[in-house]
C-alpha cells in the first residue's frame, strides 16, 4: 500500500469514528426504511419516507465529504444526492409489491452487509450494528442504498438505479483493488447484479 492509500484509509477511518452519534442516526434513518417497506401503509406514505432516507444518506456522505475535503466523494455524492431529491418529485420507485424470489433476498442481504459494515469503527461486532459507517463512507452507503433500490425494481427509477449502480461498482473496485478492502467485493456483486437488473429490464421493454 502506498502513502495515498494510507492517507484514503485514515480518512475513512477518521470520519467514521468522528461522531459516532451520527453513525447511529443513520443506523435509525435505515431501520425506519426497512420498517415502512415492510410494514409501510399508504403507497404514497411508504414512498417519500424511503426516498427521503435515501437522500438524507446520500446528503450526509456528501456533507462529510465537504467538511473533510475529500473532493471525489463531493463530486460523487452530489451526483447521487441530485438524483436522489429529483425522485423525490419524480416518485418512480415503488416498494409495494415485494416478492420473496433471488432478487429480495439478494437485496436484504447486502443491506445487512452495509449496515453492519466491519470496517474503520473499531468496536464489538454487536455494536456496530449501530456505529458502523454506514450514511458517513460510500461503501456501506451505496450498499445499503442500491439494496433498498432493488427492492423496488422493476418499478424502480431507472436513471436513479444505472447511476447508483455505476457510481458502487467505481466504489467497490477501488476498495478492493486499490485499498485492500475485501469486503468490498460485496459492493462490486451488488453492482453488477443492479447492472444486469438493468439490462434485463431495457431488453424486456424493446420487446414490448
Amino acid at each position: 500500500m502506498n502513502v495515498s492509500d494510507g492517507s484514503i484509509l485514515n480518512y475513512l477511518e477518521t470520519i467514521s469514528n468522528q461522531n459516532l452519534w451520527l453513525n447511529s442516526l443513520m443506523h435509525l434513518l435505515v431501520i425506519i426504511a426497512i420498517f415502512v417497506i415492510f410494514f409501510g401503509g399508504k403507497r404514497n406514505c411508504q414512498q417519500r419516507i424511503v426516498d427521503g432516507v435515501i437522500f438524507l444518506l446520500f446528503t450526509s456522505v456528501t456533507i462529510n465529504a465537504l467538511i473533510y475535503g475529500n473532493v471525489f466523494h463531493l463530486v460523487t455524492f452530489t451526483i447521487l444526492t441530485v438524483t436522489a431529491f429529483i425522485e423525490l418529485f419524480k416518485k418512480k420507485n415503488k416498494f409495494d409489491a415485494l416478492s420473496h424470489n433471488v432478487r429480495f433476498i439478494v437485496a436484504i442481504i447486502f443491506i445487512g452487509i452495509g449496515f453492519w459494515y466491519p470496517e474503520f469503527v473499531k468496536t464489538t461486532p454487536v455494536a456496530l450494528l449501530l456505529l458502523s459507517p454506514a450514511g458517513i463512507v460510500p461503501c456501506p452507503t451505496l450498499l445499503i442504498t442500491l439494496g433498498l433500490l432493488t427492492l423496488a425494481y422493476p418499478k424502480v427509477n431507472i436513471p436513479q438505479y444505472t447511476i447508483t449502480a455505476l457510481v458502487g461498482a467505481c466504489y467497490g473496485l477501488v476498495g478492493v483493488f486499490k485499498l485492500q478492502v475485501s469486503l468490498d467485493i460485496a459492493l462490486i456483486l451488488l453492482a453488477g447484479y443492479a447492472l444486469f437488473c438493468i439490462g434485463k429490464l431495457g431488453l424486456e421493454r424493446l420487446k414490448e
